[in-house]
This record gives structure tokens, sequence and C-alpha cells, in this order.
């Protein structure tokens, strides 16, 4: 048996062994597994499920705002990358007006996006999407990147 841990970067791999001849080593990792919390095994512990409704919660003017989750749009399939997933969504108080949250791992080299787009929705660019909201995930109160919290 080996175990793999993937992230934005690829994967890294445990040093390899016979589950016949080292149960303990076995046990202490599925159990191990087990005991983690959503949050350590890598999901998103932004995305609030309560029932058969997603939502994310957002700060914005000074409050929080509540997005619904409809469906996701597009999920790029990959192990590298920055794993782009776009989401169609709601506010909980206007369900008549569709939004769109893309959440992507963001290069610390580049310029943030959500900067670009509200940059150019200030200036009317015309043909690109209106700037809403944008933010950096916080996980265990640290920036959810690469170098501080590789899930």
């Amino acid at each position: 048996m080996r175990l793999w841990e993937f992230d934005r970067l690829g994967g890294i791999a445990s040093e390899q062994f016979d589950v016949n001849e080292d149960g303990l080593q076995f046990v202490s990792a599925m159990l191990g597994f087990l005991w983690m919390n959503e949050e350590q095994l890598g999901f998103d512990p932004t995305i609030i499920t309560v029932g058969d409704k997603r939502y994310v919660e957002i700060e914005r003017d000074n409050g929080k705002e509540r997005l619904v989750i409809d469906r996701v749009i597009k999920r790029v399939p990959c192990v590298t990358g920055r794993a782009t997933t776009c989401w169609k969504v709601h506010q909980e108080e206007n369900p008549s007006t569709p939004l769109v949250v893309k959440d992507s791992w963001q290069y610390p080299e580049r310029e943030e996006e959500g900067e670009l787009l509200r940059a150019a929705t200030e200036k009317g660019m015309m043909n690109v999407a209106r700037y809403f909201h944008h933010e950096t995930v916080i996980v265990g109160s640290r920036d959810d990147d690469i170098r501080a919290n590789v899930q």
C-alpha cells in the first residue's frame, strides 16, 4: 500500500508498505482518514451544506450575504493547475438575479483577477462580466494557498 496526497502542484507518495506484514500501519492510516473532518480531507469549508441547500457566505458592504449554489457551470478536471470551477448562484434575498462564482487557485506572482475585473467594470468595458465581489478563501485562519495550506 502507498498513500498519496495531491494538491495544486501535483502528488506526493508515502513509502510503500505491505499491509499483510504491517497491519498496524494499515490500521493507523485508515483510522487517520476516518478521524479527519471534511476540512482536513481537503473539502472546501466555505461551501456550507444545510439539508439539500448549499451556499457560500461573503462579506460585502459591511455585512454578510449568502450566495445559494444552484449548479456547477464548468469544472476543469485536473490534478495540477488552477482547478477552476464556475458555479451558477443567486443571492438568498434575490433569487431572480443569477450570478456566477469563479473559484480557482491564484498564482501569487500574478495580479488578482478580482481586482482586474473591478477595474474593467469601473471603466465600463464592453463584453466583460460585471464585477460583484471577490475574496481570498481563508481556511483555519490562513489564506488557502499551496504554501500554508496544502490539502
